[in-house]
């Protein structure tokens, strides 16, 4: 399995700055290995005609610089100017000259229209000012190419994505490849920022981090393609083995949240499940999984003392799918936030529960040696928060990042383009579809999360791991049906397919 690092605006800047100064390779060098990436990606479109639109910074020096090489290829390519020349910098006047003196052509007045493909050189990294004026003007047309049926294609990252939170500035290009260079950048793949990119292809030009970061770098994620390493089976073992994971779950008529987390916990490979439920869930439950324990409590109250040996028996808990936000439901997470010493997976309702009752949380740092993951999407996280989920995806990575520091816990920010930190590192998910936003497809994840923490994995391991095998399994499972088609049941009963 292969870690490929994710660097933010100033880390790249950094990266870039040290590859130049430190290692000596000149920022000539870099812009030609840049550009002869892109040139080599415009060429699988198999062009006739070809426009760079270029800005007046660096990204725009290394449209005009592929521009170059693609004119002394013999292919058809026109350069066309945004902005200000006066603001050109001086890797842009240097490009344009070598340009012109091959014979290149600059057009003042282009017919989009005319062309097969655009390359987007307006805007690179580190674009933080809304997108208006002449600027915006173009990417509209731009855009408009592209609804024609005309290729686009950005260099680095489409020109009007924010790198680091992938939030559109006002307006942006929408592009069908993205050619970035030595890392991924947070706005490939956070969204909306990932709509815009189309298919990033990360190309290696020289540039690296390793002699001037004293630390690995915290950001990283995994290709869709990449199998994920599990623990080893013994071939010895036995149930106890794989771990038993206790799932708090269901309340009156929501047996299905217990079911498809506990169904999630034995796909996944645990060796045992118990559920804990309202006693109205029993005999439904022992009908759809009888390889689950079931133990239930009543309207009038839950048990508390049976509830304490469930925990110390289990090796992990999750709680929270479908257990509501009643008075049952509130000692259920409080008993288990203020007793239990394993690792917690807090998931749905047991989040709103905690929401109401913020001291909760706090209870996780007098464990020293327990684990807790929470599993919120936007709409939980913005009650846990107290913030707006506009506010909190203003900078989606650091509000995940900035929770999980302060309480102590692993926090798996559910979103189209899922996030997981545990304070310090941070996991992006490229995994998953839109089919996956179905009910029940959260109690699947906190159940193959319970599993793994069950089977010893760390949580944060655990996390990051189950959030990417989630995806993988409804990838995998939309072959055999559609997005629109998809339900939890498909995602869980997939595992089988994608555990290596």
């Amino acid at each position: 399995m292969k870690k490929e690092y994710v660097l933010d605006a100033d880390g790249m800047k950094r990266a870039d700055e040290g590859t130049i100064e430190v290692l000596g390779i000149g920022q000539d060098v870099l812009m030609e290995r840049a550009a002869l990436a892109v040139a080599a990606c415009v060429k699988k479109y198999q062009p006739v005609n070809v426009l760079c639109v270029c800005g007046n910074g660096n990204n725009g020096g290394d449209a005009v610089a592929t521009a170059r090489i693609l004119c002394m290829q013999g292919i058809n390519v026109d350069v066309y100017m945004c902005g200000d020349s006066k603001k050109y910098k001086s890797s842009v006047v240097k490009q344009l000259d070598i340009f012109r003196k091959i014979g290149g052509r600059t057009v003042n007045d282009p017919l989009f229209s005319e062309y097969d493909i655009i390359v987007d050189g307006i805007f690179g990294i580190g674009m933080e000012r809304r997108v208006e004026g002449d600027y915006a003007k173009v990417i509209d047309v731009v855009n408009e190419a592209k609804a024609a049926g005309i290729k686009v294609l950005s260099i680095d990252i489409p020109s009007g994505i924010h790198t680091d939170t992938g939030a559109v500035l006002s307006s942006a290009v929408k592009a069908d490849e993205t050619v970035s260079f030595a890392y991924y950048k947070p706005g490939h793949l956070l969204y909306p920022g990932a709509l815009y990119c189309g298919k990033v292809t990360v190309e290696e030009i020289g540039i690296s981090h390793r002699y001037f970061y004293e630390e690995e770098l915290n950001y990283f994620t995994v290709s869709p393609e990449e199998e994920i390493k599990l623990p080893e089976r013994r071939r010895d073992g036995n149930k106890g083995t794989f771990g038993r994971v206790l799932v708090i779950a269901g309340n009156e008529s929501m047996y299905g949240a217990c079911y498809l987390s506990a169904l999630a916990v034995l796909r996944m490979g645990a060796g045992l499940v118990d559920i804990y439920t309202n006693e109205i869930n029993r005999v439904t439950l022992q009908n759809m999984i009888p390889e689950a324990i079931v133990h239930t409590y009543t309207n009038e109250g839950i048990n508390k003392e049976v509830l304490c040996k469930l925990i110390d028996s289990s090796t992990c808990v999750v709680i929270g799918p479908g257990i509501s936000v009643d008075n049952n439901a509130m000692e259920l997470v409080s008993t288990v936030m203020e007793y239990c010493d394993k690792t917690i997976i807090a998931d749905a309702d047991a989040l709103n529960c905690i929401a109401n009752q913020k001291d909760l949380l706090y209870n996780q740092k007098r464990f020293a040696n327990r684990e807790m993951i929470i599993t919120p999407h936007p709409g939980e996280f913005s009650r846990l928060t107290g913030q707006s989920v506009t506010g909190l995806k203003e900078n989606y990575v650091k509000s995940v990042m900035d929770f999980a520091k302060e309480y102590d816990v692993i926090v798996v920010g559910k979103d189209a383009g899922t996030v997981v930190s545990d304070g310090k590192n941070v996991y992006f998910n490229q995994t998953g579809n839109d089919g996956m936003a179905t009910a029940g497809s959260g109690d699947v994840l906190s159940g193959i999360i319970g599993s793994l923490c069950a089977q010893g994995l760390n949580a944060y391991e655990a996390a990051w791991k189950g959030v990417f095998i989630h995806g993988k399994a409804g990838d995998t499972a939309i072959k055999d049906t559609n997005t629109r088609s998809l339900i939890a049941r498909d995602i869980a009963n997939t595992l089988t397919k994608v555990i290596n």
